[in-house]
């Protein structure tokens, strides 16, 4: 598995996050997906303490799973972040939100401007410790 940083504050650019490490992973941490199928990043900041995600924790992502609310490793702009999504069909918008209320929540709409790539949805957050 390939290691980079994502940014659970305000975010980082994309071009910042081309040096990877590869890290071993128990295959039972990401039960049932295989190794081939899940990603990693390294969250940097501290948007997403409220869900118990933090500093310097790697998130498990897999990329294939990108429907309904949850925690994601997304891009606005080529921002790379880890934040709770909320879909919102009805309002052709998609609420960025961080568990921290020193950061205000983000609306993307369908034709506002902004790019949201979703990444893929978090399944296991590792705490390293300190």
């Amino acid at each position: 598995m390939f290691l980079v940083e994502a940014a659970a504050g305000k975010g980082r650019e994309v071009a910042e996050y081309y040096d990877v490490t590869q890290i071993p992973i128990l295959e039972r941490f990401i039960y049932p997906y295989k190794a081939n199928q899940v990603k990693a990043v390294i969250v940097k900041g501290d948007s997403m303490n409220g869900m118990h995600i933090c500093h310097n924790d790697i998130v498990l992502f897999v990329p294939e799973e990108k429907g309904c609310n949850g925690i994601f490793v997304i891009s606005i702009n080529n921002n790379v972040l880890v934040k709770r999504l909320e879909f919102n069909p009805a309002e052709h918008c998609v609420r960025v939100l961080s568990e921290n209320e020193k950061y205000a929540p983000i609306v993307i709409k369908e034709n506002g401007g902004d790019i949201l790539t979703v990444s893929g949805r978090v399944i296991v957050v590792l705490h390293r410790a300190m």
